[in-house]
């Protein structure tokens, strides 16, 4: 293979693996302080425990998001060098604001995770909010770059954060992340449930979870119709691509919404049936498949573009040589985190589980 068709598949490697971690770590700060603003607004111990505990797995996970957010930046100057010298002076304000965003998120999650027993519980809640905006503004400035990369107006600081792309895109996106972020937990719940664990603190989280996840599932049909109106203006070729790839994916992520709308709804009517956990699993898994897919959809629809009217594809690559070592080695790299990353969260809440922590603080 030439570098060329090696460095797309490195690129869209990275940035897949990259987005898994991104839409947790954008996405579970706001389920953090919806449980512990309802634990503290009730005085329940449950809600509490669900945010303590989505706190630890939330910076294993921001760890993980430090490793592949660099690794994007450098592979940027190494595999396309060109689309750097192009744009580089433009995309490198909402660049530096996602790095500052990203490090606000991760200290105030540090000072969160370690100051449960010295603030007041208001004052403690108060801390998520930092989280949540940093969080937020991560994947803002993220989805801004693309968006450039979609609608380049200009190249000034004001032109490149408000280019056209973004509105209708930050929009989608963070509605999608907040979604696949709720459904992620809903189905790890769900899985629980479904092996035996009946204790009302999974239910409680699980309804948390369900109806975030029902909320944003509608403003996400909403965020989607407003994308396609854009498309249809701005870039007609995405819709109009007949592709079997770009239309599975096109529908694929249509009828995952409508189905996670549709069994939110009948959550709210059977409650914690067990046959309703089951497609509460199976939601969390096309949520995320939507998400990676709604990512694809985006890049493989601006071809041959990477600055859409501006710069070919083609000619943003590097002329070095060794792109296929590089893939070979980021393959491994990424299987040994994902694994890592795998092995450490199971053991962390399997040998410290909710009864356990509950017996131990006295909540029953």
């Amino acid at each position: 293979m030439d570098t060329f068709l090696l460095s797309r598949i490195l690129t869209g490697l990275t940035l897949g693996f990259h987005i898994i971690f991104a839409t947790i770590g954008v996405g579970i700060p706001l389920l953090l302080a919806i449980a512990e603003g309802i634990g503290v607004w009730r005085k329940d111990p449950h809600y509490i425990l669900l945010a303590k505990r989505w706190s630890r797995g939330l910076a294993i996970i921001v760890s993980i998001e430090v490793i592949t957010g660099t690794i994007i930046s450098l592979s940027l100057s190494f595999l396309w060098p060109n689309f750097m010298r192009v744009a580089g002076h433009a995309i490198s304000l909402p660049l530096f604001w996602y790095t500052f965003a990203f490090f606000v998120e991760a200290f105030f999650l540090a000072i969160y995770i370690y100051s449960w027993d010295y603030l007041k519980p208001t004052r403690h809640w108060l801390l998520t909010l930092p989280i949540l905006i940093g969080g937020c503004l991560t994947g803002v400035f993220f989805t801004i770059i693309n968006a450039f990369m979609n609608t380049p107006g200009g190249i000034t600081p004001w032109e490149v954060l408000f280019n056209d792309a973004m509105p209708s895109m930050v929009f989608h996106v963070l509605s999608s992340t907040y979604l696949s972020s709720a459904f992620l937990l809903a189905a790890i719940t769900a899985y629980l449930i479904l092996r035996g664990k009946n204790h009302t603190y999974y239910k409680k989280g699980l309804r948390i979870c369900v109806i975030t996840g029902l909320f944003f599932s509608i403003i996400n049909g909403i965020s989607g119709a407003k994308s396609v109106q854009f498309m249809e203006q701005f870039q007609p070729g995405k819709l109009s691509d007949s592709s079997l790839l770009m239309q599975t994916f096109y529908y694929f992520m249509i009828g995952s919404g409508i189905y996670i709308i549709i069994l939110s709804g009948l959550y709210l009517i059977f409650k914690n049936k067990k046959w309703l956990m089951s497609l509460i699993l199976l939601g969390g898994v096309l949520a995320f498949l939507s998400m990676e897919f709604g990512w694809i959809y985006t890049e493989v629809g601006r071809q041959p573009w990477v600055i859409q009217g501006n710069l070919l594809t083609e000619a943003g690559v590097t002329m070095a040589s060794g792109v296929e070592i590089i893939l070979f080695l980021f393959v491994i790299l990424y299987f040994f985190l994902g694994s890592i990353c795998s092995v450490t969260l199971i053991r962390l809440f399997s040998r410290y589980t909710p009864e356990q922590e509950m017996e131990q603080l006295g909540i029953s």
